[in-house]
């Protein structure tokens, strides 16, 4: 269980960042266009506030 564990960790680590220095490659750390983008259509935003709320969750619970 643990290899399985490292591996999701590991990919839900890699992926997201893959994302992320794609836009940073592009914009720079020009955090306008970030938040534009993210909130663009309701599918983006739905996923966008689920994660703002849960990272809000989880630096409250530390």
């Amino acid at each position: 269980m643990k290899s399985i564990y490292l591996g999701l960790a590991t990919l839900g680590t890699l992926l997201p960042l893959t994302q992320f220095y794609g836009f940073l490659t592009e914009y720079g750390l020009d955090f306008d266009p970030f938040f534009e983008q993210l909130f663009v259509n309701h599918v983006s935003s739905f996923f966008a506030w689920d994660v703002l709320i849960s990272a809000l969750i989880v630096l409250v619970l530390i």
